[in-house]
């Protein structure tokens, strides 16, 4: 959020220097006498010019924007008789070459300079008093001297060694960007018309004196060392972003502000008064360890509330009608009551002592994340969530028949005794292991990605034959035997060659299940391109006599209005059985002949199997 909003005004703040640079490019690669003259004549002490220095040598690249107060000329002079000249335009113009030497001098009326990311050592503007907008940002300047510049509005100085700013005599600035630098001391002018200060990331700076800035309105001072924030007299801020620091011991906001983004992350906050603050629309206050109450009576417009890792013990909302966002996990509430918050899409609240939440009325509620509150045993989940983690709780029944739109579902370490997700068809991951859960059904859940339901004491009739894109499975410390394993490997999918692009890098199978895995037939399984976590050698299942082997690669199927014709049956072949899925025994056709037809109870998932034989799954549509 807070990048967000530093990238949007700072590209309200430099797009007058960017927006029209590539319009004119002038390349000086090669140095030629047509360019040449005096010297001298550029040497003239009251001639406007910027001065730099390139910390490498002559011939490498260089890049420089400049813009005129008006249609003229530039030069630029080398100082070693190399000097070249260019049109300078009022819309920005771009300068690239190769260096003739370590020294620039540039002449013309500039207002604009952008010099970034030339390894600049120096740069001198003392002389160019015409300029307005200054950007130089990963060059390695330690000092500026901007005191010949009184017109100067825009200054954005980012990522360089620079440990002083005097702004005094620039009383114009209105965006100052000086992000990631070591700033030491920062001195703004007492009448200055400063809108925008963005001074991040400046871990030397101990002081902040803005009260000469009564035009102020966007401060983010994060990542500094400043203790002290005497904000009573900027009247127009509306966005303030500090902490990440040292603890802040002053923090005074002005009467009756028009503060709508307040950002205190990190700032050793024992106490916060609010009482002045009633336009919020954004309040952050993730930890701040001892803040122990947040007042957020009046807060009429607030729609994003994060306290996380905060202290409090009980959080009134009854007054934020408009709450769309709600995240306040490592606290120390017993209740939260968002009752009656129609806007509410996210609440983020675990690692509570919560033993109630009330979210009737959250008719927008999509994400949920209650989990790690050891006494919450009963919820009544809105029926519009997407997305639920109640794991670590104290549930002994989850109701959760109705949440139809759930995608994502997070249920584990829990007393789960039955889990209903049949309504759930776009569930995409389900993670219900450690649970005291006997049996699942799977079989409407054809959108699944992924499934943990390690440590169940389920011990038959896992099958994923409807789930097309599975990509991981658990099933770790269940009671499945070697039968049950075999089945459910005949119910994976076959391994598609953009399986080795997802997230997990494979299909991936994790069957540690006492002494079964060992013995049961992880051939199947690995044959479609899954990569199992325990090998077994298919020794384990002998049910009604079949063992598995390679039926497929043996007899041809077609299917028929009520079956399947069966041909190539080898002649050494005395059987072919028709199976449930879970291996349960149909039919059985005694062979006389290479061929044989197979009638299907009703549309649906077989599996035919040939003399003791592995089965090959068919679908009667």
């Amino acid at each position: 959020m807070i990048r967000r909003l530093f990238l949007s005004v700072l590209g309200a703040v430099i797009f007058s220097t960017s927006v029209v640079a590539q319009e004119k490019t002038i390349v000086h690669d090669d140095f030629t006498a047509e360019y040449s003259t005096s010297t001298k004549r550029y040497n003239a002490p009251d001639k406007p010019c910027i001065k730099m220095h390139f910390a490498n040598k002559a011939g490498s690249e260089f890049a420089l924007l400049i813009m005129g107060t008006e249609e003229g000329e530039y030069s630029l002079d080398w100082g070693n008789g190399n000097i070249q000249k260019g049109q300078l335009h009022t819309y920005a113009t771009q300068i690239k070459g190769k260096t003739a030497s370590q020294d620039l001098t540039i002449y013309g009326q500039i207002t604009v300079l952008e010099c970034s990311y030339n390894g600049l050592t120096s740069l001198d503007v003392t002389k160019m008093a015409t300029l307005t907008h200054l950007t130089s940002r990963k060059n390695f300047v330690k000092k500026i001297d901007l005191s010949g510049n009184p017109n100067l509005k825009m200054v954005y100085i980012q990522d360089s060694p620079l440990e002083a700013l005097d702004l005094s005599n620039n009383p114009k600035v209105d965006s100052l960007i000086i992000t990631n630098n070591k700033l030491e001391n920062l001195i703004l002018s007492s009448q200055s018309a400063l809108e925008v200060l963005i001074c991040t990331t400046n871990a030397k700076l101990k002081e902040l004196n803005l009260t000469g800035c009564p035009k102020l309105r966007y401060l983010d001072a994060m990542q500094t060392m400043v203790t002290e924030y005497d904000l009573s007299k900027n009247k127009e801020l509306s966005y303030v972003a500090i902490g990440l620091g040292r603890p802040i011991t002053l923090l005074k906001l002005p009467a009756d502000n028009k503060i709508d983004t307040l950002l205190l992350p990190m700032a050793g906050l024992k106490t916060l008064d609010l009482s002045q603050t009633k336009n919020l629309s954004v309040l952050a206050t993730d930890n701040n360890f001892t803040l122990s109450s947040l007042d957020l009576s009046g807060m009429a417009k607030l729609k994003t509330l994060s306290c996380e890792n905060n202290n409090l013990t009980a959080l009134d909302l009854s007054d934020t009608k408009e709450l769309t966002s709600l995240t306040c996990n490592n606290n120390q509430l017993k209740t939260l009551d968002v009752s009656g918050k129609t806007k509410l899409a996210t609440l983020i609240c675990y690692s509570n002592l919560l033993q109630k939440i009330d979210l009737t009325g959250c008719s927008s509620l999509k994400v949920l994340d209650c989990s790690m509150n050891k006494e919450l045993s009963e919820v009544s989940f809105p029926a519009t969530l997407t997305t639920l983690n109640c794991s670590g709780c104290n549930f002994t029944q989850l109701n959760v028949s109705s949440l139809t739109k759930m995608s994502d579902l997070h249920c584990d370490n829990n007393k789960i005794s039955s889990l209903d997700i049949s309504q759930m068809k776009e569930l995409t991951a389900i993670n219900c292991g450690n649970n005291n859960i006997s049996s699942l059904d799977f079989k409407n859940n054809t959108a699944l990605l992924d499934v943990n339901i390690s440590n169940n004491p389920i011990k038959t009739g896992i099958l994923f034959s409807s789930a097309d894109n599975l990509r991981y499975v658990s099933v770790n410390g269940t009671l499945l035997d070697a039968c049950s394993l075999d089945n459910m490997y005949r119910s994976l999918r076959e391994k598609r060659p953009e399986d080795d692009n997802n997230d997990i890098g494979s299909l991936l199978l994790f069957n540690d299940v006492a002494q079964n895995a060992k013995v049961s037939n992880t051939k199947i399984a690995t044959d479609k391109g899954w990569i199992v976590s325990v090998v077994g050698d298919g020794s384990g299942c002998t049910e009604n006599g079949i063992k598995d082997t390679d039926i497929h690669k043996a007899i041809s199927i077609s299917e028929t209005i009520d079956g399947w014709d069966i041909t190539d049956i080898p002649t050494s072949a005395k059987a072919l059985y028709l199976l449930t899925v879970d291996g349960r025994p149909i039919a059985r056709y005694p062979i006389v002949s290479t061929s044989v037809s197979v009638k299907a109870p009703q549309k649906g998932l077989y599996i035919i199997s040939l003399d003791n034989g592995k089965g090959i799954v068919c679908i009667k549509r």
